[in-house]
């Protein structure tokens, strides 16, 4: 059963039929007592708070990482109230820029994460042919589903970012019943009092998988100290939705009223010398027309083997009954991981400390330099005519100073040069800044260290960045992994009939994807590549070229296999590639081209202009792999035609050796020929 059709039979209890009425018990307790929905609603919105109280100093940290990174960096979390408040300066004529190195190290950090690639493949659960069969068309349905909801863009725009700056995001999944393909049509007729028919659709829909992005502030688990979902007895969500979005969602029409949400809004910061400036910080603020939707999820237990879902909207049970899956489906997306903690740690909460020094060391320069630049003088008491205007105005340029004759004249006042400590302050906490954030210069400038010149040192300091950095990604890949699990469970738990996807297929031949639950049997997902933070395309494409210079490429006669330098070529990453393309490289491309429309129902023909080695050569590639065995197997007739095309440039490269063979005769029997012809 899924959330929906549970809406269609409200609030069935153990019994299974459909209760409806506030006398009415909805469900039992765990000791067996009768529980009604205003009991359900009472006691999940005590939980919900008792949950909130218990985090509020997770939150302040997540609002502090927040104004930090936006830029209103002089606040703190008042320990009393749990509020951030503004720091008032000591004095008036402090300097209180802001030099916010927070925010290009994280972009630094995000702009090496999308580096990452997150495609995956399924292995098969043994190694029969039909679970092969079976494992290509889960590891296609993966990649469809990732490439069709725009999955990357989603993980890279809105959970990564959110995990850089709380250290959690999550992914919540679920089986949608208003996706998919339409399968039927049901009209509902009503009559009222008037005898008056009113007619409506219904449209039944097949059903897909969805999935949404959600912040920490949305995640109450039911212990902060578990660190993993599969620890947690139960976890409530709690979102913040317009009445549009409970209606696409739920099917439910409900009155908007005023919530309370994080959003971001600007705040007015105390400046130099009294001034005020605007910044943007992470705050409390009303949003109209909306409502509190809020989800519980209890995972399988003794007490409720099927688990348990509750659905509140305001104040209202909208769902009570079992959890629909086989786990609580959401997955955590962690920064970097805290032993024993549920939620992560971004790097802003480490890069705040050494933020608040760094702007301290550079308003203590830039207050040195306005000084000099002040052009403050002294004076002899009484020399000056006019000393209120000047104290009033300053000196402008070019200003003319009356002073008393015979007294002495003003004079520039004498000031300390800047002292060498706070220079050296100055970059060793931009050099800790980077450590920190795990970056270095080579990753923020371009720049390699002083006295780093070497190919090799270079490459090792990237290499160590990445690896830092790595932790981060490593746990990112890991989360993705089990968002691939839980989507292949919910998709066998729930798919009904046949499904048909539009998949891209290879050779740029598009193809069809036609599957059903039974098709998923094994959920071993693997990534189809490295982390590339540890091992980098331009560490791949140095070990080609140094595999290439060694000569380990080349032939028992010493040549380099043409597909070899096509591979070559594809590393350098040389535009408009197509265009140096070969007839060669063309006939390649063709040949596999043909494997992949035989994969897709159409049989090959041998072209006049094919080259039948090339062609032959990537015809066994191909049957000499796992996807043809499967084929196969299954329609051992239709692979016997393929067989058969082979067989034709067999014959083609027969027939020329036959050719090149006569000819050659030919011109041997004229050399033998021609002496009996002198001899007579």
């Amino acid at each position: 059963m899924n959330i929906i059709d549970g809406f269609r039979r409200l609030f069935s209890g153990k019994s299974g039929e459909t209760t409806e009425g506030k006398d009415t018990p909805v469900g039992y307790s765990f000791n067996g007592d009768e529980l009604y929905k205003d009991d359900i609603v009472a006691d999940i919105k005590q939980k919900l708070e008792k949950r909130r109280s218990e985090r509020r100093t997770f939150e302040a940290q997540w609002l502090l990482n927040a104004n930090f990174l936006y830029g209103h960096q002089y606040c703190d979390i008042n320990v009393h109230t749990g509020e951030i408040e503004t720091i008032e300066p000591l004095f008036d004529y402090s300097e209180r820029g802001v030099f916010n190195r927070i925010a290009p190290l994280i972009e630094t950090r995000l702009a090496n994460i999308r580096t990452v690639k997150y495609a995956m493949t399924v292995n098969p659960r043994t190694s029969e042919i039909e679970d092969w069969e079976k494992a290509d068309i889960s590891s296609k349905l993966l990649r469809y589903t990732q490439s069709h909801t725009n999955f990357n863009s989603k993980l890279s725009d809105i959970a990564i970012p959110w995990a850089e700056l709380t250290g959690t995001s999550f992914i919540l999944s679920w089986w949608d019943t208003s996706k998919g393909a339409e399968v039927a049509r049901i009209e509902h007729v009503e009559v009222d009092e008037n005898g008056e028919e009113t007619r409506t659709t219904e449209t039944i829909y097949q059903g897909d998988l969805n999935y949404g992005v959600l912040s920490s502030y949305e995640v109450f688990p039911e212990s902060l100290y578990k660190q993993e979902i599969e620890d947690q007895h139960d976890i409530i969500i709690e979102q913040i939705m317009t009445v549009e979005e409970i209606y696409d969602r739920y099917n439910i029409k409900v009155d908007g009223r005023q919530c309370q949400t994080y959003v971001l809004s600007p705040i007015a910061a105390a400046g130099g010398l009294g001034q005020e400036n605007s910044v943007f910080g992470l705050s409390r603020q009303t949003v109209e027309n909306s409502e509190t939707v809020i989800t519980y999820f209890e995972r399988k237990s003794r007490a409720f083997p099927e688990g348990r879902t509750i659905i509140i909207i305001g104040d209202e049970l909208i769902y009570y009954g079992p959890m629909p899956y086989e786990q609580i489906p959401l997955v955590a997306i962690k920064s970097k991981i805290v032993v024993g903690q549920f939620y992560g740690k971004s790097v802003i909460q480490d890069l705040i400390p050494l933020q608040r020094a760094y702007n301290a060391v550079c308003n203590k320069i830039l207050e040195h330099v306005q000084n000099i630049a002040s052009n403050a003088i002294t004076v002899e008491q009484g020399s000056l005519i006019d000393i209120d205007e000047y104290i009033e105005n300053g000196i402008p340029p070019n200003a003319i100073l009356e002073y008393q004759k015979d007294s002495k004249p003003p004079q520039p006042l004498q000031r300390a040069p800047l002292d060498q400590a706070t220079l050296s302050q100055y970059q060793s906490l931009k050099n800790d800044m980077e450590y920190v954030a795990g970056i270095s210069q080579l990753m923020v400038y371009g720049d390699t260290p002083s006295g780093v010149d070497s190919g090799v040192a270079i490459e090792n300091l990237r290499q160590i960045d990445s690896t830092r950095l790595s932790l981060t990604t490593e746990n990112i890949r890991s989360s993705v992994r089990k968002i691939a699990i839980l989507w292949l469970k919910i998709y066998k738990e729930h798919m009904t009939g046949y499904g048909v996807c539009q998949i891209a297929g290879s050779n740029d031949v598009g193809g069809v994807l036609t599957w059903c639950s039974d098709d998923i049997n094994s959920f071993d997902v693997e990534f189809d590549t490295e982390n590339e933070l540890v091992f980098s395309q331009e560490k791949q494409r140095q070990n080609f070229i140094e595999a290439w210079n060694m000569g380990l490429f080349r032939d028992a006669d010493g040549t380099i296999p043409r597909e070899i330098t096509t591979k070559f070529l594809e590393l350098m990453k040389l535009g408009r590639y197509s265009d140096m393309m070969g007839v060669e490289d063309l006939q390649r491309q063709t040949a596999q081209r043909e494997n992949t429309f035989f994969l897709n129902g159409v049989i090959p023909q041998r072209g006049e202009y094919d080259d039948d080695d090339i062609h032959l050569y990537e015809h066994k590639k191909f049957v000499l792999q796992m996807k043809f065995r499967v084929m196969q197997s299954k329609n051992p007739e239709y692979c016997a035609r393929f067989y058969a095309h082979m067989k034709e440039h067999e014959a083609a490269i027969a027939q020329k050796l036959v050719a090149q063979q006569q000819i050659l005769g030919g011109e041997q029997g004229a050399a033998i020929a021609a002496p009996g012809d002198i001899y007579g």
